[in-house]
């Protein structure tokens, strides 16, 4: 239940690493599948150190410009402070009509 409408897709193979920061040991890599165009997509990465955690210690967002509805748009994030990182918000800004 994201704030705008999206999918989701977890890489775990090598796909968009080379879009990974070096300065990283950690990246994680997740494709969010818009369901309609935006001029201007933010995608909230929250990260935690224990996998049982419901909310994040950290959170960092990412920003897209012309995103196309069905189209892949990979969120590459790293934080070595944390053990994990899921996408927490997905939100359109000035949406194209």
């Amino acid at each position: 239940m994201f704030s705008f409408p999206a999918a989701l897709e977890h890489y775990t193979d090598d796909r968009y690493m080379e879009q990974c920061s070096t300065e990283f040991e950690q990246c994680w890599v997740t494709g969010i599948i818009p369901e309609r165009d935006c001029k201007i997509m933010t995608v909230t990465i929250g990260y935690a150190s224990d996998n049982e955690q419901l909310t994040p210690d950290h959170v960092q967002t990412l920003r897209f410009s012309d995103v196309v509805a069905g189209e892949t748009v990979a969120a590459v994030s790293g934080n070595d402070d944390y053990s994990l990182a899921w996408v927490v918000d997905v939100t359109c800004h000035n949406r194209s009509e």
